[in-house]
């Protein structure tokens, strides 16, 4: 489980998008990316004659403990892509901070729940392996 606060900066125009991203970075598992982060970047909408027009945007992110800064920092990029309503675009500069708790693991209990419905402990799947 992770909980993440965050807070930023955001100048742009009124609009509204639907939007599907996906973020890639060097860190060599998703653990790492815990701490301190920072994403700078911004989205546009393509101007069309329609009311409704794509939406583009992309982020650079850094991550790392910001109280020692000689661990390790992660880089990355995100970038999305959908549709909106309004015009123009924005920009915007964030702060976030993640911790993560061992308090449960989704696929722990998937892989359980998936068990039950099939009518097994879910112990038959791991003997195929």
């Amino acid at each position: 489980m992770q909980v993440t606060g965050s807070g930023g900066v955001t100048v742009g125009t009124p609009s509204v998008a639907g939007v599907g991203f996906i973020s890639v970075t060097n860190a060599p598992k998703v653990g790492n990316l815990k701490d301190d982060g920072l994403s700078i970047g911004g989205s546009g909408i393509i101007p069309m004659p329609s009311p409704v027009a794509p939406s583009v945007g992309a982020e650079y992110n850094l991550v790392g403990d910001i109280n020692d800064l000689d661990s390790e920092w992660y880089h990355g990029i995100t970038i999305n892509g959908g549709v909106a309503c309004g015009a123009g675009g924005e920009g915007h500069i964030e702060w976030g901070s993640t911790k993560m708790y061992e308090l449960l693991n989704i696929f722990e209990v998937w892989d359980w729940f998936y068990g039950k419905v099939k009518g097994n402990s879910g112990e038959e799947d791991d003997n195929k392996k």
